[in-house]
C-alpha cells in the first residue's frame, strides 16, 4: 500500500492526477490535515509524504527479496533468504524495536514455517 501512495504521490508531482486517483489524494491530504489539526501540527502534509516515502524504502528494503521469492514460489531459495534475515535482524532492527527482537525473531520464524510447509505439502 505505502508503494501504491509513494507512486501516486510522484505521479502527482510530474503530471497531476485524475479520477479515483484525486479521490485517493484528496482524502490523504484531508487525514494529513485533520492529524495536523488534532495534534497540535505533529503531522503536516509534507510530514506525511515524507513517512509514505520512508516507510516505502524501509519495505523495499526489509522485504523486497522475500517478496520477490515468494511470487515465483522458489521456496527453497526463500527459506535461505529468510535464514539470513534472522540472523541479520539484530543488526537492521531499528534502535526502538530492539526491545521487541525476540517477537520479531518469532514472527519470522512463523513467516518461514509456514512457506517451507508449503513447500513440503506441493
Amino acid at each position: 500500500m505505502s508503494l501504491f501512495f509513494s507512486e501516486l504521490l510522484k505521479q502527482e508531482a510530474l503530471t497531476g492526477c485524475k479520477g479515483q486517483d484525486a479521490r485517493i489524494l484528496r482524502i490523504f491530504y484531508a487525514s494529513a490535515k485533520y492529524l495536523d489539526a488534532e495534534y497540535d501540527q505533529n503531522m503536516d502534509v509534507d510530514t506525511a509524504k515524507f513517512a509514505v516515502d520512508a516507510y516505502t524504502a524501509r519495505n523495499h528494503a526489509c522485504h523486497s527479496k522475500s517478496q520477490n521469492l515468494k511470487i515465483v514460489e522458489d521456496w527453497p531459495r526463500l527459506g535461505h533468504q529468510i535464514s539470513q534475515d534472522l540472523e541479520e535482524l539484530a543488526s537492521v532492527l531499528p534502535d526502538g524495536e530492539v526491545q521487541h527482537y525476540e517477537k520479531w525473531q518469532r514472527i519470522i520464524c512463523y513467516f518461514r514455517d509456514r512457506h517451507m510447509e508449503r513447500e513440503t505439502s506441493d
